[in-house]
């Protein structure tokens, strides 16, 4: 399966108007950050370029070596954070979070009253959160996973992920002629429709995982053992 097959970038223009406070709210968060640029991004599919691309990979300290189409692509950290007005100063790992800090994130992503655990699966968290989780894990890795800021420290981890941003590098390469392409299918750019549903189908999870609690007379609590589908934090 091609690695871009598996993104999931934004329309901002359309999910500012979600009528959901909390979800817009997270949206507005990440555009204060700087990250409307790489989350929302759209291109064309190259799959046959991209699959090239992540084929023939070559790391120097913070620069990518690929080859596409008989040429070399050189990708500095510079260039691929300036191409999407990327900050590459500040924190790069969790435990440079004030304690304060880390206590307070931990309260705010909690659907409950009871602060999410290191480890606690998705279910525990606010929609809007699980929804960044989504986003930001298959914008670093293709897949779905622990997700951490996008940083200097994982700039070595580009593999196969950054697939519509890198797409949008080798377009701006001087004399890379890229293959056949298809349009970036709609079902891989959040609209307001397909936030609506993904709340739909998360909205009731802890609902029913409280009533299930209840039936059985054991306390609602995150639990902090299961890792395989949980936030990192």
């Amino acid at each position: 399966m091609a690695p871009v097959q598996n993104a999931l970038q934004v329309n901002f223009e359309a999910i500012l108007n979600f009528p959901n406070q909390g979800m817009v709210n997270m949206f507005k968060a990440l555009e204060s950050l700087g990250l409307r640029g790489f989350l929302g991004c759209s291109t064309a599919d190259y799959e046959e370029n991209i699959q090239e691309f992540f084929a023939n990979d070559k790391l120097e300290r913070n620069t990518v070596i690929r080859t596409v189409r008989g040429s070399s692509v050189v990708i500095l950290e510079e260039i691929f954070a300036g191409s999407f007005q990327l900050s590459n100063e500040g924190l790069v790992v969790m435990s440079e979070f004030p304690e304060r800090l880390i206590a307070q994130m931990r309260m705010e992503f909690s659907e409950s009253l009871v602060p999410v655990h290191n480890y606690c699966m998705k279910k525990y968290i606010k929609v809007e959160y699980r929804l960044l989780h989504d986003i930001i894990a298959k914008a670093l890795t293709a897949k779905v996973g622990p997700a951490d800021p996008v940083t200097q420290i994982r700039f070595d981890m580009m593999d196969q992920g950054f697939s519509v941003q890198l797409i949008l590098l080798l377009e701006g390469v001087p004399r890379l002629k890229l293959g056949e392409s298809k349009a970036l299918t709609s079902l891989k750019i959040l609209y307001v429709k397909s936030v609506g549903t993904y709340v739909a189908k998360n909205k009731s999870t802890l609902a029913e995982l409280v009533e299930k609690k209840k039936s059985t007379g054991d306390t609602v609590r995150p639990s902090s053992t299961k890792k395989s589908k949980g936030w990192r934090m």
